[in-house]
């Protein structure tokens, strides 16, 4: 088993995000291991990633942990990391715990 904040990937420990190389304006994502655009910033983050010409604007305006994500309809999300309602306010993501119910027979749960 892998200790914290090592994952399993095709049998071995790693850090989470390691070896992935992401686009400019893009970062990897420890909850994904995938890259994404840094907040603001539209693309393809393998690749690019970057400012819209035009900032979007999102109305009623954004709450704490959220930005505005230019799209045909203009959405508050919360930034990476984080959940909750981005209109009002984006917490730290809690972390899943393990319980007897979640795992069949002979099965491990992992906290991740």
């Amino acid at each position: 088993p892998c200790t914290p904040p090592s994952i399993c990937i095709a049998g071995r420990c790693k850090e989470r995000c390691e070896g992935v190389i992401c686009g400019v304006g893009a970062t990897c994502d420890p909850n994904t291991n995938q890259c994404i655009c840094d907040p603001l910033f539209i693309g393809n983050p393998d690749l690019l990633c970057m400012p819209p010409s035009v900032m979007p604007e999102c109305l009623p305006t954004c709450g704490i942990n959220a930005h505005c994500e230019y799209g045909a309809i203009n959405t508050c999300v919360c930034n990476p990391g984080t959940n909750g309602n981005p209109y009002n306010q984006c917490g730290p993501q809690e972390k899943k715990s393990c319980s007897n119910s979640m795992c069949g027979e002979q099965a491990i749960c992992k906290e991740t």
